[in-house]
C-alpha cells in the first residue's frame, strides 16, 4: 500500500484533502466551544416533597419506604438519604458499568408503587445530575428598588427575549419566589359564624373550579358543554360564598382576609446593594457559548433603555471570558509550538522536508476533528491541551521516516525508491511507537470523579491525532518525499544557513557524541552504575519534602465567594444583617484595591444572596453568600494582587462572626462540580461519624471539630450533626377521645391552622399557585394561638384545644442524614489557602480519631470527599501505572520478538519521570494530579525513542553486523531522529510551559511533566540503553556457558569455543 499511494500522487493528494475539507466542518459545524467539560454524575437523585413535616417524620414516611423499596435493587453502590423539613431527598450511587438511566427506568415504578407516602407529600421528582445544567455561559442581573413583582416581570420578559435571539435555546429565571394566594382566617369571625377552617376549605374547592360537562349534538354541530367559575383572583376567592341561609351570605372576605402574593419563605437577592433577579443563560450541545455570549452582552447594552426607570441591568458570572482567555492563551501555546517546530525541523533537515513533515500537523488535526465531532466532544481548555500535547509528538513518525529516507538520498538511492524503501524500513518501530503512546494515553479514559472529568478530554484528541499522522505518514508523505533532491532550487542563502546548521550536527555527532558513547559502552558497567547512583540521589533529593503535592494547581477565577452559615433554626433577619455586615466589609474592600492605571477598583460588582445561593433551589434562612466579581488580570494595567490575598484582606475587614456556625472566604478555584457557592468543597476535610443520634454522639463531633481547628492552617471546622431541638408534640387527650375525635383529626386541625391547608392549586398564566388556608403570619408565631384555638369535633361542636389535648416540649432531630440505612453526621474542615498540605493533617488524624471512639462501639467513622478521593485515585494510579508498564511490555515484546530487549526499552521511563519531576522544582511548580496524568503518558513517549533506537540495532545484528559496532552505529545513525523528535516535542510545549498567564496555570504541570520528562528520556535513551542492551547481551552469554558448564559432566565434550550470541531476539 506504500508502494501505490506514494506512485498515485493524485489518490495521496485526495486523502488529504478529503480529511482537511471534513476536519474543517467537522471543527466549524460540530465542536463547539464550552465552557468546562461536561459531566454527568454517575448517580440518581429522587427529591419528595412533604409540605410541613418534620425531619423524623419525612425520616419514617418518606425516606425509609424509599430505601425499602430499593434495598435490593441491583446496580446501586451505595444510598445517601437526607431528611428535612418538608423535604426528602435520596442519592443512588450506581456501581460501576452501571447506567444512571437504565437504573432510573428500574427506581421509578418501585418508588410509584409505594402506597405508604402521607396524602401531604408531592410526587417524586428524578434527576440525573449533569454539569451542562449548573455550569451556564452567562447571567443577567435585574437590579431596582421596585416591587418584587415588576422586578419577576421584567426578568421575565427579558428571558424571553433572549430565548428569541439566535443561537440561544434555553434561559432560567433565577431567585424569583413562586406565587402563593393565601387566604388568612379569623378565628373569633370563624367561631361568630359557628365555622371551622375545613368549612372555608371546602367551600373553596366546591366554588372555585372549571369542569367540563360533555356535549349537546345540534343540527350546527357538538356544542360543549363547560362549568366555569375558577376564581384566579383575590377579588374573585373574597367573592367565593361559604355558607347561604335565608338570604343571608356568608363570603371569604367575612371570615379571612385574601392575599395574592409570593411564598412568605422568600431568598433575598442584592446586585450592588439593590434587591435583584438573575437570568441564567445556559448552552445546548449545538450551541456556541461565545456567540451566547455575544449576543447577552449586546442585548444588555441596548435593552435598558427600554424598560422603566429604576431597572438596572447587569452582565454576571460571564465564564465566556474565562474561556475566552483560556481558549485564546491555549491557541496562541499551539500556534507558537507549532512554528517552534517547523523551525526545529527546517534547520536541522532540508526546509522542503520539514514542510512536509510539518504538514502532517494539520491533517491530523482534522482527523482529530473528525473524531470528537462523531463522540459528540467539545472544544474546551482540556481538549485543546490535548492538541498542544500533540503538536510535538504527531510529527515523531513522520520525522523518523523523513529522515531515513533522506539518510538513503545522501546515499545515491533514487528518490522514488528512497520514499518507499525508508517508509517500509521503519515501519514496525513507527508503528509500534503510535501504539505504546496511544496506550500509555488511555489510561486517562479510566479515571473517575473531579480529576477525571478534565483528564478524560485528552486522551481522544491525542489518540486519534497520533493514528491520523500515523496514516498520514505511510500514505501521503512517501508521495511527497519522492521529488526531493538533494541540490537546493529555491532560497540559496537560507539553504547554505540550513546546511551549516546541519552539518554542525553531524561534527556534534562525530566529536562529542561518538567518543562519549564509545566510552560509555565500553565502560558500560560503571556507566550503569553511574546512572543507578544518579537515580538514587535523584530520588533522595525529591523525597526531601522541597516538592510537595496539591489536588489541582490554584488558579485564580474572576470572583471570590464569601459562605456563611448560622446555627440551625436562625431567622432569616439575623441572617441577612451579618450578609450585610459581609458586605459593608467587601464595600470598604473595593476602595483599597485599586488599578494603578486607569484608577478604578478591580471589584467590579457585588452579588449577596440570603436564604441560600442564588441559584440553587430550595431555601435555607441560615445560608447567606456574597460573591465579589474580580477584574480578568488580563484587563488589568499591571497583574495586581492574587485572589487569595484579596480574601486574606477581606477576611481581615469581615473581623470574627461570633454566632456563626461557618463562615469562609475562597479565593481560588476548587472544585464546584455541584454549583454553588462551594469552590472550595473538593479541598476540605470531611469526617463522616456514623451511628445513632445520642448526647455521646454530639460531644464526640464537637471534639472533633477542635481537633480539627488545633491543626495550622486550617481555616474554619464545621459539623452538620443534626443536633437535637425542641419540638411541640400535640397528643389527644382521653376527653377528646370520648367526644369521637382521633389522633389524626386532631392533627390535620392543627396542621390547618398552623402550616395552612392546600386547598387548590391552580395555574395562573405561566405560574402554578397554590391557594392555602391558614391562620395570619402574627397568629402562628404565638402559642397562646394553639391555647385558645378551638378544635371542630365530630358532632358539629368546637371544644377547646386544651380540655381535647395535650401539648408539650420534646427534643427532636433537626436534620437527618443517613447511609445505607444508618444515621450519619460529618465534622468537615477547610484550609486557609492551597499550600496547606491537608492530606497529611488527614494521616496526622486518622490514630487520633480511633482514639477518641475508643469504648463506643456503636459509632464507626470514615473519610468522605476530597480524602477519600484523593486516596482512591492514588490507588487507581498505581493500577493503572502497572497495568500500563504490562501493556507497554507486552507491546513491545511482540516487535521484538524478546522477553528480555522490552525491559532496557523500558528502563527509560523511571529516568524520565525524575526528569519530569526535576522540571517541576526547575519550574517551581508544586506537582499535582495534572502533573501525574503527564507521568502516565509521558511513559508511552519516552520509550518511543529507545524502541526506534532497538529496532535499529536489531537490524544491523540481522545484516551481520557485530553485536558491538551495531549498537554504536545505532547510536550514531539513530541520533538525528531521537534527538529531533525529543526537541519538536519539548518545544512543542514551552509556550504552555513558561505561559503565566491564569489561563495556562491549571496545565503547566501537565506540560512541565512530559516535556522535561522527553529531554531527560532523550539523553538516558542516547546512553544507558546502549549500555544497558550491551550488558544484557553479556548476561545472556555468561548464562549460557553457566548452563553448558553445568551440564558439562552430563554431555559428551563439544569441540570449539562457544561463540558470542547474535540472535536479537535474546
Amino acid at each position: 500500500m506504500i508502494r501505490w499511494f506514494a506512485i498515485n500522487s493524485i489518490a495521496s493528494n485526495l486523502l488529504m484533502g478529503i480529511l482537511i475539507v471534513v476536519g474543517a466542518w467537522c471543527y466549524f459545524e460540530k465542536v463547539q466551544p464550552e465552557v468546562q467539560p461536561t459531566v454527568q454524575f454517575e448517580e440518581v437523585q429522587i427529591d419528595v416533597n412533604y409540605r410541613g413535616g418534620s425531619p423524623e417524620d419525612v425520616e419514617n414516611a418518606v425516606v425509609v419506604p424509599i430505601e425499602q423499596a430499593l434495598e435490593n435493587l441491583p446496580g446501586i453502590e451505595s444510598i445517601e438519604s437526607r431528611a428535612s423539613v418538608g423535604r426528602g431527598s435520596v442519592e443512588l450511587n450506581v456501581t460501576k458499568g452501571t447506567d444512571p438511566r437504565e437504573l432510573l427506568e428500574q427506581v421509578k415504578p418501585l418508588i410509584d408503587g409505594i402506597t405508604t407516602f402521607p396524602q401531604e407529600t408531592e410526587p417524586p421528582r428524578y434527576e440525573i445530575p449533569d454539569s451542562s445544567k449548573w455550569f451556564d455561559v452567562i447571567k443577567v442581573a435585574i437590579s431596582g428598588e421596585m416591587d418584587e413583582k415588576d422586578l419577576l416581570q421584567a426578568a421575565r420578559r427579558i428571558r424571553d427575549d433572549l430565548t428569541g435571539l439566535p443561537g440561544i435555546s434555553q434561559a432560567n429565571i433565577q431567585g424569583a419566589t413562586p406565587f402563593e394566594l393565601s387566604i388568612e382566617a379569623d378565628l373569633a369571625r370563624l367561631r361568630d359564624f359557628g365555622m371551622t377552617f375545613s368549612d372555608l376549605t371546602a367551600a373553596i374547592r366546591r366554588s372555585s373550579l372549571d369542569l367540563p360537562a360533555g356535549q349537546i349534538q345540534t343540527d350546527e354541530g357538538a356544542l360543549a358543554i363547560r362549568s366555569k367559575n375558577q376564581a384566579y383572583s383575590r377579588d374573585d376567592f373574597e367573592n367565593i360564598v361559604i355558607r347561604s341561609s335565608g338570604g343571608a351570605e356568608v363570603k371569604v372576605r367575612d371570615v379571612a382576609t385574601v392575599k395574592d402574593d409570593f411564598e412568605e419563605n422568600r431568598k433575598r437577592i442584592r446586585f450592588n446593594g439593590k434587591p435583584a433577579l438573575l437570568v441564567e443563560v445556559l448552552r445546548l450541545p449545538h450551541e456556541d457559548a461565545l456567540e451566547i455570549a455575544d449576543r447577552v452582552r449586546q442585548y444588555v447594552h441596548g435593552a435598558e433603555a427600554s424598560f422603566p426607570q429604576g431597572i438596572h441591568l447587569g452582565v454576571w458570572d460571564d465564564s465566556s471570558i474565562e474561556l475566552r482567555g483560556r481558549l485564546g492563551s491555549l491557541l496562541e501555546s499551539l500556534v507558537q509550538g507549532g512554528f517552534l517546530v517547523l523551525i526545529i525541523l527546517g534547520l536541522f533537515l532540508r526546509p522542503s522536508i520539514a514542510i512536509w513533515v510539518v504538514l502532517g500537523i494539520p491533517i491530523s488535526f482534522a482527523g482529530a476533528f473528525i473524531v470528537m465531532a462523531a463522540m459528540g466532544m467539545t472544544l474546551n481548555p482540556m481538549s485543546i491541551f490535548g492538541f498542544i500535547i500533540a503538536v510535538g509528538i504527531v510529527v515523531d513518525d513522520a520525522i523518523v521516516t523523513s529522515e531515513n529516507v533522506f539518510t538513503k538520498l545522501r546515499a545515491g538511492v533514487s528518490g522514488l525508491d528512497a520514499a518507499i524503501d525508508g517508509a517500509k524500513e521503519v515501519t514496525i518501530p513507527v508503528t509500534f511507537g503510535a501504539i505504546t503512546i496511544s496506550v500509555a494515553f488511555l489510561p486517562l479514559m479510566f479515571f473517575d470523579g473531579f480529576y477525571g472529568a478534565y483528564a478524560r478530554q485528552i486522551p481522544p484528541v491525542v489518540i486519534a491525532t497520533i493514528l491520523f499522522s500515523l496514516i498520514e505518514t505511510k500514505l501521503a508523505l512517501p508521495c511527497h518525499l519522492k521529488n526531493i533532491t538533494l541540490k537546493p532550487r529555491y532560497f540559496l542563502r537560507f539553504d547554505r544557513f540550513q546546511t551549516a546548521i546541519s552539518n554542525s550536527l553531524e561534527t556534534f555527532i562525530d566529536r562529542c557524541y561518538k567518543p562519549l558513547i564509545l566510552l560509555a559502552t565500553r565502560h558500560r558497567y560503571v556507566t550503569l552504575a553511574i546512572f543507578a547512583a544518579v537515580a538514587m540521589i535523584s530520588v533522595a533529593v525529591l523525597r526531601s519534602g522541597r516538592l510537595g503535592f496539591v489536588s489541582m494547581p490554584s488558579i485564580d477565577r474572576n470572583r471570590i465567594v464569601a459562605s456563611l452559615t448560622m446555627p440551625r433554626d436562625t431567622a432569616m433577619q439575623i441572617t441577612d444583617d451579618r450578609v450585610k455586615q459581609v458586605l459593608a466589609a467587601a464595600e470598604e474592600l473595593k476602595k483599597e484595591f485599586i488599578d494603578p492605571g486607569n484608577g478604578k477598583p478591580i471589584i467590579l460588582d457585588i452579588m449577596t444572596s440570603t436564604g441560600g445561593w442564588s441559584g440553587g433551589g430550595g431555601i435555607d434562612p441560615r445560608q447567606g453568600f456574597v460573591v465579589i466579581q474580580i477584574l480578568d488580570p488580563g484587563d488589568r494595567s499591571e497583574p495586581g494582587p492574587r485572589n487569595k490575598e484579596i480574601a486574606k484582606r477581606w477576611q481581615e475587614l469581615v473581623g470574627e462572626l461570633k454566632d456563626a456556625q461557618q463562615f469562609w472566604i475562597s479565593g481560588d478555584s476548587g472544585g464546584g462540580f455541584r454549583g454553588g457557592g462551594n469552590d472550595d468543597e473538593m479541598e476540605a476535610i470531611e469526617i463522616e461519624l456514623r451511628g445513632p443520634a445520642t448526647p455521646e454522639k454530639e460531644a464526640i463531633t464537637d471534639q472533633l471539630t477542635g481537633l480539627l481547628e488545633s491543626y495550622p492552617g486550617i481555616q474554619d471546622a464545621w459539623t452538620n450533626d443534626s443536633r437535637m431541638r425542641d419540638e411541640l408534640h400535640v397528643t389527644i387527650r382521653p376527653e377528646g377521645e370520648a367526644l369521637g375525635l382521633t389522633q389524626r383529626e386532631l392533627a390535620t386541625q392543627v396542621r390547618a391552622a398552623f402550616f395552612g391547608e392546600e386547598a387548590q392549586r391552580m395555574q395562573r398564566g405561566r405560574d402554578d399557585v397554590r391557594v392555602m388556608v391558614r391562620l395570619p403570619l402574627e397568629k402562628r408565631q404565638s402559642l397562646h394561638t394553639l391555647e385558645e384555638m378551638r378544635v371542630l369535633t365530630p358532632d358539629g361542636g368546637a371544644a377547646p384545644f386544651r380540655s381535647v389535648a395535650d401539648a408539650r416540649f420534646e427534643k427532636a432531630q433537626s436534620d437527618i442524614e443517613r447511609r445505607d440505612g444508618a444515621q450519619v453526621g460529618s465534622v468537615s474542615a477547610k484550609p486557609s489557602d492551597e499550600t496547606i498540605d491537608v492530606v497529611a493533617i488527614a494521616d496526622a488524624i486518622e490514630p487520633r480519631i480511633n482514639a477518641l471512639l475508643q469504648g463506643h462501639p456503636e459509632l464507626s467513622w470514615r473519610f468522605e470527599g476530597y480524602i477519600k478521593e484523593h486516596r482512591e485515585t492514588g490507588i487507581r494510579f498505581w493500577v493503572m501505572g502497572i497495568s500500563l508498564l504490562v501493556a507497554l511490555y507486552v507491546l513491545l515484546a511482540i516487535p521484538f520478538r524478546s522477553i528480555l530487549q522490552p525491559v532496557f526499552v523500558m528502563i527509560a521511563i523511571p529516568y524520565a519521570v525524575l526528569g519530569a519531576l526535576f522540571g517541576h522544582l526547575i519550574m517551581d511548580i508544586t506537582p499535582s494530579y495534572l502533573s501525574i496524568f503527564g507521568l502516565l503518558a509521558l511513559a508511552g513517549v519516552a520509550i518511543n525513542d529507545s524502541l526506534v533506537m532497538v529496532d535499529f540495532i536489531n537490524q544491523r545484528r540481522r545484516e551481520g553486523m557485530d553485536l558491538f559496532e551495531a549498537v554504536v552505529q545505532s547510536g550514531i545513525r539513530r541520533f538525528r531522529p531521537i534527538f529531533l523528535t525529543s526537541t519538536t516535542t519539548f518545544v512543542g510545549l514551552i509556550p504552555t510551559i513558561f505561559d503565566k498567564s491564569p489561563e495556562a496555570q491549571f496545565l503547566n504541570p501537565m506540560a512541565v511533566s512530559i516535556g522535561f520528562g522527553m529531554l531527560f528520556g532523550t539523553f538516558i535513551t542516547l546512553l544507558l540503553v546502549p549500555s544497558a542492551y550491551l550488558a544484557v547481551e553479556d548476561l545472556v552469554v555468561k548464562f549460557k556457558k553457566g548452563i553448558v558448564w553445568y551440564k558439562k559432566p552430563f554431555t559428551r565434550p563439544e569441540t570449539g569455543d562457544i561463540p558470542e550470541s547474535s540472535d536479537p531476539a535474546l
